[in-house]
């Protein structure tokens, strides 16, 4: 009898340690009383799927002084499904509210305070013995059995592991990790709220100020845990994608990521309003579905027809898409839709003020409409030889181009091209902000998130004048 017991006990013991069980008909995960995992277990086939040798907790928190802290004490309150979070010694304490559906568990941070001690937190990492199956950007891991998976449920949060302070992952992904043992799910949220500075573009441009957008804090952070039999995996992605409100695309009745008709080849060309019969007549006798205009546009920014393929303008364009329909053909066009060129009226001849700013500095003298040479108190963020595709600044509403920055101070912007992209040569006092525009091999310069929205809208709106697929 001793031994069955010890085992009876050891079975039990996860059981006996939980502070919090939360679970569905295929799923159930347990945490102890410092937020730890305990188990991940699946109760169709009865097994535990949890990596114990490794600490895995709910949440992690990184601090503004770039710390991290596993929470040290956790409590449920059972009534409320909420989960409290205690960090010490930052003493920052997270609530996570808690849903057990059917098909999936949500977490919902619904307070994180002191909101100005919060750089970041880490959702999980969870850890598994699962490695056959990695799905590093979807977020599952699977075996023959079972699938376990996370998905983040909004746009503050990120499925992945923050490797950079930027929030860019160059790999395949890392919602899903394999590890030696199996492999680990996490997703993180970043406090946007505060004004940070960060390495982009892979650590190219250095300490870059990144605006604050308010009230964009951990708060409201959400996830999806899932875990089901393998086969029921993609299924349950889409039940949750439907179950909280996400994006749920479907393409004749049947969900695109299950569609055979998704991924397929297509025809990409430039072409005028008078070759559109032609392009729909190449792409049916090729057996293809899409024809997808190539440069349609006159600038990238605003997305105004440009001329030269369309001369009647969002009239033409419905004209082309509606024989693209009747063939049974889709239609679609190319937009880089973060891109805007500097010959773009966002740009030319004033330029916007939401145009996104690598760094800046300030004159340390005046100068006037005609300078070529500009004193500037420091090369920090326009002394690039590479990297410099624009070599493109601001002082209020001009443009200027400048060749290169002396080597030694004081520091000049030398051979500088006044009222570049027509825009209007001006003096400009001593202390005036000159910053330098974030810029990109293509020549093209970007917006900040305001006006991505609005970038977004414009071309909704034209999507739906025209029919564009």
């Amino acid at each position: 009898m001793r031994p069955l017991l010890l085992l009876i006990l050891l079975l039990l013991s996860p059981l006996l340690r939980a502070q919090a069980v939360l679970e569905n008909p295929t799923f159930r995960m347990q945490l102890d009383g410092r937020g730890r995992v305990l188990s991940l277990f699946d109760k169709t086939q009865r097994h535990e799927y949890a990596y114990r040798d490794t600490a895995s907790v709910l949440m992690q928190v990184r601090d503004i002084d770039h710390i991290w802290h596993a929470p040290s004490a956790m409590k449920w309150n059972a009534r409320n499904k909420v989960l409290s979070l205690f960090f010490r010694p930052s003493r920052i304490r997270v609530d996570i509210r808690v849903e057990q559906k059917s098909t999936h568990l949500v977490f919902e941070v619904t307070k994180a305070m002191p909101t100005v001690q919060i750089d970041r937190v880490l959702w999980g990492s969870f850890t598994t013995t699962i490695q056959e199956t990695i799905g590093e950007i979807v977020g599952v891991v699977r075996n023959g059995q079972f699938a376990i998976g996370i998905q983040a449920l909004n746009l503050k949060t990120i499925g992945g592991y923050p490797k950079n302070d930027e929030g860019y992952d160059g790999s395949r992904g890392s919602t899903a990790l394999p590890t030696r043992w199996g492999s680990t799910l996490q997703a993180y949220s970043i406090n946007r709220s505060r004004t940070r500075l960060a390495d982009v573009w892979n650590g190219a441009f250095k300490n870059m100020p990144i605006e604050p957008l308010e009230k964009e804090t951990v708060t409201g952070s959400k996830i999806a845990l899932f875990g089901v039999p393998a086969g029921e995996a993609l299924d349950t992605i889409g039940a949750i994608e439907q179950a909280e409100g996400l994006p749920h695309p479907v393409y004749k009745g049947v969900w695109i990521k299950k569609s055979p008709q998704m991924g397929r080849s297509y025809i990409i060309s430039n072409f005028d309003e008078g070759q559109v019969d032609e392009m729909i007549a190449h792409t049916k006798r090729a057996g293809l579905m899409s024809l997808y205009h190539e440069g349609p546009f006159k600038t990238w920014g605003t997305y105004d027809w440009n001329p030269l393929f369309f001369p009647n303008g969002t009239a033409g364009v419905k004209r082309a898409v509606e024989k693209a329909h009747a063939a049974d053909i889709h239609f679609g066009v190319h937009t880089l839709t973060n891109f805007i060129n500097p010959t773009d009226p966002y740009v030319s001849p004033t330029p916007d003020k939401r145009l996104v700013k690598r760094g800046s500095s300030a004159l340390t003298e005046a100068i006037t409409a005609d300078a070529t040479i500009i004193p500037i108190a420091s090369p920090e963020y326009f002394d690039y030889n590479q990297d410099n595709w624009l070599r493109l600044v601001r002082i209020g509403d001009e443009l200027i181009r400048y060749r290169a920055v002396s080597k030694t101070a004081p520091y000049q912007l030398l051979d500088c091209q006044r009222g570049a992209f027509g825009s209007t040569a001006t003096a400009h006092p001593k202390t005036a902000e000159i910053a330098k525009l974030f810029d990109h091999a293509y020549e093209v310069v970007f917006p900040n998130l305001s006006l991505q929205y609005e970038i977004a809208r414009n071309l909704a709106q034209l999507f739906n004048d025209t029919g564009i697929d």
